[in-house]
């Protein structure tokens, strides 16, 4: 069962119609501050916690802590397990970060999920770490 605890938000404007992406990371756009939905090996943001319908609508990110967080193992090819390193696939999802640069490591898995897992159902609890880009994901 996935949980929150101890979260860290904020609230910025969402880039576009944003509820489809709850749980998923998102990045800040640099031209105007609004969040989009982050794309692989992005440098997170955070991980949306809300549902705005719209462009301009608040979008609540969570920037520190232990949230909930939408994971597919079956994309990195590798389950995940506790202490798992993760990224953000190309659309958001939480994945086991690859080897290499341009992996941007942006928390730890706190849950086991197998490489049978289909995504974007499934819900994980993530700690966020915002450790950046590693070669030793």
């Amino acid at each position: 069962m996935a949980i929150e605890k101890n979260l860290v938000t904020t609230t910025e404007d969402a880039a576009a119609d944003l509820r489809s992406y709850q749980y998923r990371c998102v990045v800040q756009q640099t031209t105007d501050g609004r969040v989009a939905l982050s794309g692989n090996a992005a440098v997170v943001f955070g991980v949306l916690q809300n549902k705005p319908a719209a462009a301009g609508r608040g979008a609540i990110v969570a920037i520190g802590g232990i949230t909930k967080m939408r994971a597919e193992a079956s994309v990195a090819g590798t389950a995940l397990a506790p202490g798992t390193a993760l990224m953000s696939s190309t659309i958001g999802l939480a994945v086991k970060a690859t080897t290499g640069g341009t992996a941007y490591v942006f928390g730890r898995s706190m849950d086991i999920l197998s490489t049978s897992t289909v995504a974007p159902t499934t819900i994980i609890s993530a700690r966020i770490t915002n450790e950046g880009p590693t070669s030793t994901a």
